[in-house]
């Protein structure tokens, strides 16, 4: 069954969790036997799972001594067993034994839950009003929230309470949040402007699971007739990556600016850090699709809180060529800033694929950050950059990378 040796693996099917204070087991745990999700299946019922050797196991059991003793039984692709943990006073970690079927001999198990950051509101949150995404610098916060109106919030700290003032599409107010002692959890209170009466406004802290990252497609159609079969570039991005299983894949589609904003706009929910292509057609003044052109601006707009963004790529030919990125570098925040990459030429679809191919592995599979991902690209393949090779059915990409400054 398990060895005596401390397993860490945190490649989850499981995207994201919320930590509530008043949740007992309920979360997720760094334990003996790699990272454990756990959740509520009922009165006094839990199911989880936990990642050994890579292998997603299941757990489930009861709640005893008013909910400090977790009964379970689980099953492992080879093994399967019993057990019992014990939460400590603080709720910050558990003790316990399991044994495997048919066996005599129990083992000790332990898990520690996952720190959250000091007294800091950065970061997700699931609240009563929708997930909610708040930036801390110093005493300053800024975020948005629900999103499916993607409604702004801003105010500052004080004492570990943050006064903040929103923006709705057809309402605003003010409100505070006041962060529990381990800060993972708040409760406060809102009102709309002119009112007088105040409303109960909580949300718990959306831990990023640890391991995991995502690659984020946004596509626009490129057929422009009946004719022409169904192609896609996130397709082919989304079968090569399904063997990574710390990475998580979406793949939307656009048809104009509107869409295109609602599904970048929803990056920012993601508490994993997130690596962004648009893959569409592109001009030195910005994504086209249809009749339509997507300045840097609006881009730029669309990725306002997407503090957790590690890498925009433009799959679109001539997107870097003149300001479109540095125009989009000087819409960001100082507080959300990120490398953008891409073509300075009218890149050939074949080739686009391959340096994308190998790119987003060097990113996503082995861990390198996109500047290195990207001199090490141009190292292997220097048809990507500006080199031109004789006698090849293929020129020069014009791959560059911009730093944010």
């Amino acid at each position: 069954m398990k060895k005596h040796a401390f397993f860490l693996f945190v490649l989850m099917s499981i995207t994201s969790f919320t930590v509530n204070a008043e949740s007992g087991f309920l979360g997720s745990w760094n334990t003996t036997f790699g990272v454990m999700k756990l959740e509520s299946a009922g009165e006094n019922q839990l199911k989880g799972v936990y990642i050994l050797s890579q292998q997603s196991c299941q757990i489930d059991g009861h709640l005893e001594n008013n909910g400090q003793k977790f009964v379970f039984t689980y099953r492992e692709p080879q093994a399967s067993g019993e057990g019992y943990f014990k939460l400590s006073a603080d709720g910050k970690s558990f003790s316990g034994f399991w044994r495997e079927k048919g066996h005599n001999d129990w083992h000790l198990w332990k898990g520690e839950r996952f720190a959250t950051e000091e007294m800091n509101f950065g970061g997700v949150w699931k609240t009563d009003y929708g997930s909610m995404r708040l930036i801390q610098k110093d005493n300053q916060i800024e975020g948005v929230y629900n999103p499916s109106t993607n409604s702004t919030i801003h105010g500052t700290l004080e004492n570990n309470r943050f006064n903040f003032t929103y923006k709705e599409p057809n309402a605003e107010g003010e409100g505070w949040f006041q962060l529990n002692e381990v800060g993972n959890s708040f409760k406060g209170k809102w009102r709309a402007k002119g009112d007088t009466e105040w409303t109960d406004w909580g949300g718990s802290r959306v831990l990023p699971m640890p391991g995991i990252k995502w690659l984020v497609i946004v596509e626009a159609r490129w057929e422009t007739s009946l004719e022409q079969q169904e192609f896609s570039f996130g397709d082919m991005l989304k079968s090569f990556f399904a063997r990574i299983s710390n990475v998580q894949v979406r793949h939307r589609y656009f048809t104009g600016e509107k869409s295109f904003t609602k599904w970048v706009q929803q990056i920012a929910y993601l508490p994993e850090p997130v690596v962004l292509s648009i893959a569409s057609h592109g001009s030195v003044d910005g994504i086209t699709v249809g009749d339509e052109t997507i300045s840097g601006e609006k881009i730029s707009q669309a990725l306002n809180y997407a503090a957790n963004l590690e890498l925009l790529h433009f799959s679109a030919c001539l997107m870097m060529k003149e300001n479109v990125p540095k125009e989009i570098q000087e819409h960001m925040s100082q507080n959300v800033q990120f490398p953008i990459s891409g073509y300075t030429t009218s890149v050939d679809w074949s080739m686009s694929a391959i340096i994308e191919f190998l790119y987003f592995d060097m990113i996503l599979s082995r861990g390198m950050p996109p500047h290195v991902a990207a001199n090490n690209l141009l190292k292997m393949l220097p048809l990507a950059g500006d080199t031109t090779i004789a006698n090849v059915p293929f020129e020069a990409a014009g791959f560059v990378i911009l730093e944010p400054k």
